[in-house]
């Protein structure tokens, strides 16, 4: 399931110490785990790209 990678990718990075990634990570996880603590594939990849489109309208009002 994409959010048991998910939580071991945050974990990963916890232990690498990549503050970022761990928090960019930890975020997702949260949203997604935020109705249903084990949401389907389906769930996690609609957040998934909830996230992304944010993302690139705040680079866009960044370059802009």
């Amino acid at each position: 399931m994409l959010i048991e990678t998910i939580k071991a990718d945050r974990l990963e990075a916890m232990k690498a110490r990549d503050e970022l990634r761990k928090n960019l990570l930890g975020t997702l996880y949260a949203a997604a785990t935020k109705d249903n603590k084990t949401p389907d594939d389906a769930t996690v990849a609609k957040t998934v790209r909830s996230f992304v489109k944010s993302a690139e309208e705040t680079i866009g009002v960044l370059e802009a």
